[in-house]
């Protein structure tokens, strides 16, 4: 049973019901294919060209990915960005060739680094407010440089939003998992089904900022992953073994991801077991 449940951090329009919507029925139109994070400390090189669009092949595979979300008011053009994350190794989004919506990536010195246009996701779902008919999903994986300082989301050449990029990323300190079942001290990463499974985690970040987190799921060895929790500022989750789907050997391990709203770290736990699913008959 793959998990789909999204714990947002949100104030305001994020916190209706529609956004819930919206992001479940669309979170799979981008996907990751993570690797381990690298917090290189060495200084980028940014004497380069730029990038745009138009330069890149579609599906292209990238070292690093910058995952963009967001809720734009149609009717007010009032844009609401969530903390994006940087991801290597991943996909990124189709290109579309009109550029009424645009990423762009700019240097500390506001010189352009790469220009993507991206396409709204329209909602055709309802909700009891009917609010998600007004609102659009930005949902976009773009390629990442290292030297950029912001991040600019604009409609036709009009600022809608924009992040900025401290200069320190974060540190994930540690993960670890464990049960609240009596388990061998042997066997003690097989979880059973029956258990709840724990995961801490802490993280630090050199410029005092503020950090969300993400927390995913694999049970074959980090070839696919399942969100277990998006966007939570929480250190801890406590989930029942039995919403998982589990393997014979230890091929189930847990990544966490963590932003200060750009910079992002990611780390993995050890791997452990968790019985897989019986069929009844």
């Amino acid at each position: 049973m793959a998990i789909t449940s999204a714990h947002l951090i949100c104030s305001g329009i994020f916190c209706s019901v529609f956004f819930t919507i919206l992001l479940l029925a669309y979170s799979s139109q981008v996907s990751f294919i993570l690797a381990t994070s690298n917090n290189s400390d060495l200084e980028p090189d940014c004497d380069k060209n730029n990038m745009t669009g138009t330069d890149i092949e579609m599906n292209t595979l990238q070292d690093k990915v910058l995952s963009i979300r967001g809720l734009l008011d149609l009717s007010s053009s009032k844009l609401e960005l969530m903390p994006s994350m940087i991801l290597p190794s991943s996909e990124f989004t189709p290109i579309p060739p009109n550029r009424t919506f645009t990423i762009n990536l700019v240097d500390k010195d506001m010189n352009e680094l790469g220009i993507f246009p991206f396409n709204l996701i329209i909602s055709t779902a309802n909700d009891s407010n009917n609010k998600s008919k007004d609102h659009a999903l930005i949902s976009a994986a773009v390629p990442y440089d290292s030297c950029t300082a912001r991040v600019i989301l604009k409609m036709n050449d009009k600022v809608l939003a924009y992040q900025t990029v401290s200069p320190h990323v974060p540190d994930i300190k540690f993960i670890k998992i464990g049960t609240d079942f009596n388990v061998d001290e042997e066997d003690s990463m097989l979880f059973p089904r029956a258990a709840n499974i724990t995961v801490d985690w802490d993280a630090g970040d050199l410029d005092g900022d503020n950090l969300t987190y993400s927390l995913l799921y694999s049970n074959d060895g980090g070839l696919t992953w399942d969100t277990v929790i998006d966007y939570t500022t929480s250190k801890s989750i406590r989930v029942p073994g039995d919403s998982f789907q589990g393997n014979t050997v230890n091929l189930s391990k847990f990544r966490l991801i963590a932003t200060d709203n750009v910079n992002t770290d990611i780390k993995d736990s050890d791997f452990f077991s968790i019985p897989a699913l019986t069929l009844e008959h």
